[in-house]
């Protein structure tokens, strides 16, 4: 967690109060921010998907590929293939199938995939306070605030994971 060289002239406990009262604002709020960035946040990953020109090529070159087993296993079982022959071929395809499909893999997945996860993390969090907080809780000031920055004497804003950013008048 970060915070700015020049936090000393806002003493600890008024950042964390703070910190805390951005928390049980989040937690309590009837807009339900958090349910809403990750609603969004799914939705982006579909559309992502969906218009991923490079994942609908790495399924095209796979159905080539595994057209072309199909017609080795043909070949092989009309007896105009050797088996060593098969199998050697056969090993050389479902390898550049498996490589095409840690590409594809890795084409789908993005940092939306890492901030949705945040966002559900934040959200299960946030739904175990039963009631505004009134104390410090330093597990979840470590679990969900990625950082805090003293803007100017009546300022603050801070950065929770999924990089949610609220900044806040003191």
């Amino acid at each position: 967690m970060s915070c700015t060289p020049d936090r000393k002239w806002l003493p600890q406990n008024i950042r964390l109060r703070t910190a805390f009262s951005v928390l049980s604002a989040l937690r309590f709020a009837e807009e339900g921010i958090i349910a809403e960035s990750i609603e969004l946040t799914e939705k982006a990953i579909l559309l992502k998907k969906r218009n991923n020109l490079q994942a609908l090529e790495s399924s095209q070159s796979m159905a080539e590929l595994n057209a072309k087993l199909l017609m080795l296993e043909q070949l092989k079982s009309k007896g105009y293939l050797a088996p060593d022959v098969f199998e050697s071929q056969s090993r050389e395809i479902n390898g550049q199938i498996n490589e095409i499909k840690t590409k594809r893999i890795q084409s789908l997945s993005s940092a939306l995939d890492v901030s949705l996860e945040e966002f559900k993390t934040l959200q299960a969090r946030l739904n175990e306070i039963d009631e505004p907080l009134d104390s410090f809780d330093p597990k979840l000031f470590e679990e969900v605030i990625k950082g805090m920055t003293v803007n100017n004497r009546d300022e603050m804003t801070f950065r929770l994971i999924g990089d949610l950013t609220f900044t806040v008048r003191l």
